[in-house]
């Protein structure tokens, strides 16, 4: 479980549901169930969440949207040792 810092609540919703700072940036804005809303993406550690966030609503989400990095790499060793002399018997 993740937890996202969005900022303080007053301040998302004085500022009409826009990142402040670094937290996150705007994509664009879009209406949604008939409401106006701010597209807003947050880059977190391995994952990034858009959210659509509708000022008329408190900044109250109305869709929300994860993605994961995938991971490309495998971990497995290297080489294969034989224990009995320490040497590399295999190595990719």
């Amino acid at each position: 479980m993740f937890e996202l810092d969005l900022g303080e609540r007053a301040a998302l919703v004085d500022s009409g549901c826009r990142p402040e700072g670094k937290r996150g940036e705007v994509l664009g804005e879009q209406v949604m169930l008939n409401y106006s809303t701010v597209v807003a993406r947050y880059d977190m550690w391995k994952a990034r969440l858009t959210l659509w966030l509708a000022p008329e609503l408190s900044c109250f989400a109305e869709h929300a949207r994860t993605t994961a990095e995938k991971q490309i790499t495998k971990h497995r060793p290297a080489c294969l040792i034989d224990a009995h002399n320490l040497a590399p018997v295999l190595c990719r």
